[in-house]
């Protein structure tokens, strides 16, 4: 994620953030959904909070990252 310009507050404060994006998925939230919920808990804007949830499924859970 620093690669994308976002710096975490910590490295465990980045990794729990990244769980929490790989539950909301498996939860069945839609990425809209994820995507608002990382940028509410972080203070990211809609577009560091997307790059943050795509990083952290193509970290996390790769299942869910597609390519268009």
């Amino acid at each position: 994620i620093k690669a994308d310009g976002i710096t975490p507050p910590s490295s465990a404060r980045a990794i729990s953030e990244a769980h929490a994006v790989c539950s909301a998925l498996d939860a069945g939230q839609s990425s809209k959904q994820v995507i608002a919920g990382v940028a509410q808990r972080t203070g990211l804007s809609n577009s560091g909070a997307n790059t943050f949830a795509v990083d952290a499924a193509n970290a996390y859970c790769p299942q869910y990252v597609t390519t268009t």
